[in-house]
């Protein structure tokens, strides 16, 4: 497909997510920005990658146009039903909250539980990783050895999910920074936690789960305490700094995994023009290749058409992981088949475990339901500005963001997060409701 009408359509598809919901941060515009940017990349062919057959490009158009009239069918049932003020969605809160510095120091407080778990979690991790390597300067050494007998056998000896409780440290993180407009060191370690334990597994799915909560959280919540005061350069800069720093950190985390796992930048099918960029530390052969590959592979996939899986295998993966340690016959891999575009991939955006779990009916009918239920959320979290419904938010729109990737919900550690944080959602909500000062409130 050409490159203009795929930039004409994620144009205009981001714009319109812009019109309805009033900011450019929301459900349709991050679904489909996303997926046009991989598409446009994609069609530029730095990778000479196989061609996607009409059939990939209409179930990636369908399945996408299905999510967005799930999402427009929530906005379209709001001004039927409730008739709210036009565009009274992010610029304008329908319910706008004078926090409270009880609900701060509430928040602080059980950040400083999430992190103090957490940091248990890192040194657990540390220790058992120098004691399988031998020394921590083998765990920075040998990277890929490490990442490909971790795929293999796992990290024996680590306790499950305890850094789990870094997700649910990361929407609080992000929403406390956005209400005290400062980056402070308990809002950093759910960060760094979620980063510290991904280089000893040599992994990255951590540190992207994080970055999506973190600021999902912050987007959701910055616009929350009203400002009396005519904006000036130093707010612009409390506002943009913590954002900033919080990048780097996770940014710095990524790139040395990457750097560490991949001893070269030789990518098959690699052009050169994109074999310059092997030194880059931002554009490279593997970075580029990460951002396109997966339609390729999905398209390799339904080329191939000779996985079959159970029903609802890879989308509640985690559930049959538990069921064939209790003896119960319930196949499920952690890690999925490679296929060759030419370079090799195993991830296929979600749209392959979708059709491997339900067939064709689920490469739409999943997206659409998604869509509805992430725009339900949002306008449910701008009304209550409870931190259950935060929780609730951050966790489907990770699904959202990497659905260019995999189904989220094949983690365990999304799952086990979303589970902490609900639990610790529900306990702050619990605290603050009686102590929760709500002004101008209007129609919703």
């Amino acid at each position: 497909m050409s490159i203009i009408i795929i930039t004409v359509i994620g144009i205009g598809l981001v714009y319109s997510g812009r019109l309805v919901f009033g900011a450019w941060v929301n459900p349709v515009s991050l679904y489909t920005g996303l997926w046009s940017i991989s598409l446009i990349l994609f069609e530029l062919r730095l990778i000479q990658y196989f061609d996607l057959e009409t059939e990939t490009w209409a179930i990636i158009i369908g399945a996408g146009m299905a999510y967005c009239i799930g999402c427009f069918c929530v906005v379209g049932a709001r001004y039927a039903f409730l008739k709210p003020t036009m565009f009274d969605n992010v610029g304008n809160w329908s319910i706008q909250k004078i926090v409270s510095g009880d609900e701060l120091r509430l928040l602080n407080m059980t950040l400083w539980i999430l992190n103090i778990i957490g940091m248990i979690a890192v040194v657990q991790y540390w220790y058992v990783g120098m004691k399988l390597y031998g020394s921590l300067q083998n765990i920075f050494i040998f990277g890929n050895i490490i990442y490909s007998k971790r795929i293999a056998v796992g990290m024996p000896g680590t306790i499950p999910y305890i850094d789990a409780t870094a997700m649910a440290g990361a929407v609080l993180a992000g929403a406390y920074t956005a209400l005290t407009r400062r980056l402070r060191i308990v809002a950093i370690l759910p960060i760094l936690i979620i980063v510290l334990v991904d280089i000893v597994n040599m992994g990255r799915a951590k540190m992207f789960f994080g970055t999506i909560l973190y600021f999902c959280s912050y987007v959701a919540c910055k616009d929350t305490r009203k400002k009396a005061a005519v904006k000036n350069i130093r707010y612009s800069l409390n506002k943009i700094i913590p954002v900033i720093i919080t990048a780097a950190i996770l940014w710095g985390g990524a790139e040395f995994v990457r750097s560490t796992r991949i001893t070269n930048e030789t990518v098959p099918g690699a052009t050169q023009a994109l074999g310059k960029f092997s030194g880059s530390y931002f554009i490279t052969p593997s970075i580029y290749l990460y951002l396109t590959v997966h339609p390729g592979v999905f398209n390799q996939f339904l080329i191939r058409d000779d996985e079959h899986t159970p029903w609802g295998s890879n989308t509640f993966a985690p559930a049959y992981h538990i069921l064939s340690k209790f003896g119960f016959e319930t196949p499920s891999s952690v890690y999925q088949r490679f296929y060759p575009t030419p370079a090799g991939a195993n991830t296929g955006t979600y749209l392959r475990d979708l059709y491997a779990d339900f067939g064709l009916p689920g490469l739409f009918l999943f997206p659409f339901i998604l869509g509805i239920i992430a725009t339900a959320l949002w306008y449910r979290y701008l009304k209550t500005r409870y931190y259950v419904d935060l929780m609730m938010l951050a966790h489907i729109l990770v699904i959202v963001l990497m659905s260019l990737f995999y189904m989220a919900t094949r983690a365990g550690d999304w799952f086990v997060g979303l589970i902490i944080g609900l639990v610790v959602g529900s306990l702050v909500d619990k605290k603050i409701r009686r102590t929760r000062v709500v002004t101008g409130l209007t129609k919703a």
